[in-house]
């Protein structure tokens, strides 16, 4: 009994005392000056609002509405900062182009008809609004809530969705983010909003623990929504899911950015049995390694996934139904699909306005050869590759521009491929 109460008194002081390093993008400036307007008066902020600003809003390479400007309530009760992003890019395709102007994902290069092996699209659907606000700022006490929204029905029509909305309080994130799977900081930036095919760059419905020790070693521990895709046939379905996704991590930073995180993801999925007219279970797994190593002006980032029934989260996996596939050995019966995929980035900085990025990705799925799939076996995802060489610009901290080549494949399990190639160009305006 003693030995239970000291165990729960642990918690919450650990809970009550929770700080957690402010991480930001290695492309996100800091200790910057914000235009402040309180009361009736405008006059420049100290970098401390800046940067609690910038530490309630997501690490994400692209998140590039960054605070300009803040308002500050009385005695410094809360900051409340609205972002907006205007950007506009350019691309031409060639080979099998992509139905997407936005993303470049591997997994949706198909065959095109004779007569369409090129195209050229314009988008502003990745302009974005923000809502950024912290009740209590720098106390024990600090509460923020940030909203964001880009102009992207989630297919290829302009509309309005919500890519982030969530609320923080003593290391507790709950909302829609960011999956804690994915090491933001550790993405590299890219023109391209799909990012590498072998991240986790996706959002999901969350509620997550983080808590640092000392500034240098990082826990964190989450439920997040059950997603999965699967491949049935005649004799299973899918049903609705009874358990979250466990995703967990610990981190250990050194110098500025430099970091290595090693993350884990524990999963169940339920799916119809037709045969015994049952529900059965798959337990799925997942491992990852990532991080950063900043020397002189380079920046090195990483990543490695390997895993069991989590191939939705691998990005270019998500939607391809590689979660679970139909056994070979009985009917009625699904197994867990292997999957990895690794990346690594070397970006060089030219000066604090300019870099430049490389980047080579690889994802690969191992299935067995079932028969009387509702998607064929040699219809499956087998591996794809992405490839991506940028260079970027900031001229001041309101706009930014670049350039970016990418070229990737998709290799299906009946030894069909298709590539294609993107260039794109950007045009950034943040306020």
């Amino acid at each position: 009994m003693k030995t239970t109460a000291l165990i729960l008194a642990s918690l919450v002081t650990i809970c009550t005392n929770a700080q957690v390093h402010t991480e930001v993008h290695p492309t996100t400036p800091t200790n910057q000056s914000l235009d402040v307007v309180l009361g009736d008066t405008l006059h420049k902020s100290s970098a401390k609002v800046y940067n609690t600003l910038v530490g309630n809003a997501p690490a994400a390479p692209n998140n590039q509405d960054l605070p300009k400007f803040s308002i500050i309530g009385k005695d410094n009760k809360f900051y409340l900062s609205v972002g907006a992003q205007f950007k506009s890019t350019v691309n031409f395709d060639w080979g099998n182009p992509i139905n997407s102007p936005s993303s470049f994902a591997p997994s949706a290069i198909t065959e095109v008809s004779d007569g369409n092996g090129s195209n050229l699209d314009f988008t502003v659907q990745r302009s974005r609004l923000s809502f950024n606000f912290i009740g209590l700022p720098d106390t024990e006490n600090q509460l923020g809530v940030y909203i964001a929204m880009i102009f992207n029905d989630g297919g290829n029509n302009y509309g309005v969705k919500i890519n982030h909305a969530y609320a923080k309080y003593h290391g507790f994130t709950i909302g829609f983010t960011s999956t804690l799977f994915s090491d933001q900081t550790a993405i590299p930036f890219t023109i391209d909003a799909q990012s590498p095919n072998s991240t986790a760059n996706f959002s999901n419905t969350v509620i997550n623990f983080e808590h640092n020790f000392k500034n240098k070693i990082k826990f964190g521990v989450g439920i997040e929504k059950n997603i999965n895709s699967i491949t049935t046939n005649d004799f299973t379905n899918t049903v609705s899911q009874r358990l979250p996704d466990m995703p967990l991590y610990i981190q250990y930073r050194w110098h500025k950015n430099s970091h290595i995180r090693l993350s884990s993801i524990l999963r169940n999925i339920t799916y119809r049995n037709l045969v015994t007219n049952s529900n059965q279970n798959v337990f799925g797994w997942g491992a990852k390694l990532s991080g950063i190593i900043e020397f002189n002006n380079f920046t090195f980032y990483y990543m490695g996934t390997y895993g069991k029934g989590v191939a939705s989260y691998i990005e270019d996996n998500l939607g391809q139904n590689i979660d679970l596939t139909p056994s070979i050995n009985e009917n009625g019966c699904l197994e867990a699909s292997k999957s990895w995929g690794a990346y690594g980035a070397l970006q060089y900085n030219f000066s604090k306005r300019l870099f430049s990025t490389v980047i080579y990705s690889h994802v690969r799925n191992s299935i067995n050869n079932y028969n009387n799939g509702k998607i064929s076996y040699g219809d499956q995802y087998k591996y794809g590759q992405y490839a991506v060489a940028n260079i970027i610009w900031s001229p001041n901290k309101y706009i930014q521009t670049g350039l970016e080549y990418i070229c990737g494949n998709r290799n299906n399990f009946d030894k069909s491929s298709h590539h294609n190639n993107r260039i794109m160009a950007m045009f950034s305006i943040s306020l």
